[in-house]
């Protein structure tokens, strides 16, 4: 869209709707993602604004400090400056909208979703952390005492995680969730073209996988309507590194808050190669294939 160059939302919606009957899906996942770019300059405009909204943050913190008074329109106007400035925790949160379309139905439903943030991931939007952390807690590989944090808490209804992990010992925590599945594909997806850009060497993600009772029925089904059907949940950790290895441990809902089947589990259960995440993993595995594949040209 341009100022030039406008559609209308609606025939945007017909369109959509056209390009979904042809593929003669019960339902389709897809994310609608929404950037504010300058025309001919590329220049991203949120960031632009953003960076108004810090220096204006700056301003107040060094006007208090100097004057050292208060008034009631400085206080009105710094909590509206400092409500906006959260948002640069991570624009992909609210710029990045996830859908489901049911073609039966011709019915659209949008995504409701939540994440957690660190504090300095809004107040400086750095989404890197240190390992050092992790080398305070004993025994096992990052992977590992990855996994143990999670099962510690002894339920499976815990938020999709995904942790990245970079060549330079820093890594990525992402926490979410949703009411629908396109949250986590989208996620999925835009780790692997993390992969691409970045120094990553091991991708860990941990998400809850349920149980269902096969019938001839659960093909015409949606996602929700077989989630309805579910007899059982586990809780699942996936990983990947950048020279392919896999891993994965798969934890049953019914004991998981049993100590010694979980440490049973973590001693005995771990398997070296990917069974339930193998296809939700696969664009990471294909992105990590693609770096390997371009370090091998490069050195012939």
């Amino acid at each position: 869209f341009s100022v030039e160059n406008d559609v209308p939302f609606f025939n945007l919606v017909d369109s959509l709707k056209e390009y979904f009957k042809e593929l003669h899906m019960i339902e389709i996942f897809f994310s609608a993602r929404f950037r504010f770019i300058e025309k001919d300059s590329g220049i991203d405009l949120l960031d632009k604004i953003f960076e108004g909204i810090d220096t204006m943050h700056d301003f107040m913190d060094a006007m208090y400090s100097e004057i050292g008074e208060k008034c009631p329109l400085c206080e009105e106007l710094r909590s509206k400056i400092t409500r906006i400035k959260t948002l640069k925790g991570d624009k992909n949160f609210y710029c990045d909208i996830d859908y489901v379309y049911y073609p039966e139905k011709e019915k659209f439903e949008r995504g409701v979703k939540i994440a957690a943030f660190f504090e300095h991931e809004f107040n400086r939007g750095e989404k890197k952390h240190s390992l050092e952390f992790f080398k305070l807690l004993k025994g096992g590989s990052l992977y590992e005492k990855f996994v143990l944090l999670h099962t510690f808490i002894g339920v499976t209804d815990l938020m999709p995680t995904i942790m990245t992990v970079y060549q330079d010992n820093s890594y990525e925590l992402d926490s979410f969730n949703s009411n629908i599945k396109t949250t986590l594909y989208r996620k999925i997806n835009d780790t692997a073209k993390k992969i691409l850009i970045h120094e990553v060497k091991e991708v860990f993600v941990m998400i809850t996988y349920v149980q269902i009772s096969y019938t001839d029925k659960l093909i015409t089904m949606t996602s929700k309507e077989r989630l309805e059907k579910s007899t059982n949940e586990f809780l699942a950790f996936m990983k990947v590194d950048s020279n392919l290895n896999e891993e994965e441990y798969l934890f049953d809902g019914k004991y998981i808050n049993q100590n010694n089947y979980v440490a049973y589990m973590m001693k005995n259960g771990k398997k070296d190669k990917l069974v339930m995440g193998s296809n939700n993993m696969k664009p990471i595995i294909e992105a990590f294939k693609k770096c390997r594949k371009g370090k091998n040209n490069l050195a012939t």
